[in-house]
């Protein structure tokens, strides 16, 4: 099952040349990673993509959801690892605002994986959420239009989108919103996709670590994403390309 969090007993059990593989998630997005220690904390050897049912009993973490009908009581559910919104009612009646777009120049081939880019996401992107639509809403009926990432800001959301590139086979990524303040949440989503682009997108796999409470944080590499869990921190970590 999908673990949020590393219990100090599975790393007491874990022998100094051992490794440890959990299926980790973080901010609502999963990777089944393999584990070293090194000195006083854990590193990552591999990660995979990867889904699995998430923990039950005494490792379960809960996820806020919301639930925003639409004029036909159908629903559109925002699920929330982190960064839960102070006030979600500001989102009440959202789905009845004009929606908006915004589009980034970033491209990709049709058939490629882009799982890195939901995983910058859930590091770097303030208010990130999942998203599930219910049979009948707008959204649902543009099925390959979009993917489950979004993100809140205020009274309004966006969302991860896709149109036909200009130039070429394959699509360019851009955010739809709903909301008053709708063009600023798919702006920010939309930067986000840009900085991936520029930073991570054809550098080298992220590395992950859990430092445990108590460990020395100084050694933390500048730049890291930075989740914190119940026993420690994990750190995401992508090599600076040139």
């Amino acid at each position: 099952m999908g673990a949020w969090d590393l219990p100090p007993a599975w790393l007491d059990q874990l022998a100094e040349d051992g490794v440890i593989v959990v299926p980790l998630r973080m901010n609502g997005v999963t990777r089944s990673i393999a584990f070293r220690r090194v000195a006083d904390h854990l590193v990552s050897t591999s990660a995979e993509v990867c889904g699995f049912v998430a923990m039950r009993g005494d490792g379960e973490h809960s996820e806020p959801v919301f639930r925003l009908p639409d004029a036909q009581g159908r629903h559109v559910s925002l699920r929330f690892d982190t960064g839960v919104p102070e006030n979600p009612s500001l989102l009440d009646g959202v789905l009845a605002t004009q929606r908006t777009a915004v589009w980034s120049g970033v491209t990709i081939g049709h058939g490629i994986s882009f799982a890195d880019l939901h995983l910058w996401f859930a590091c770097f992107l303030p208010g990130f959420c999942k998203l599930a639509a219910d049979e009948g809403t707008e959204l649902s009926g543009e099925r390959g239009k979009w993917f489950p990432f979004g993100v809140v800001r205020g009274d309004s959301f966006a969302y991860l989108a896709v149109r036909p590139a200009v130039e070429g086979a394959g699509v360019e990524f851009g955010a739809r919103a709903y909301g008053a303040h709708g063009q600023e949440a798919a702006t920010a989503m939309v930067e986000q996709i840009q900085a991936w682009d520029r930073q991570a997108r054809s550098g080298p796999a992220p590395t992950f670590a859990f430092w445990p409470t108590g460990g020395d944080l100084t050694r933390i590499p500048e730049g890291s994403a930075v989740l914190e869990k119940t026993h420690g921190l994990v750190t995401i970590s992508w090599p600076a390309t040139s």
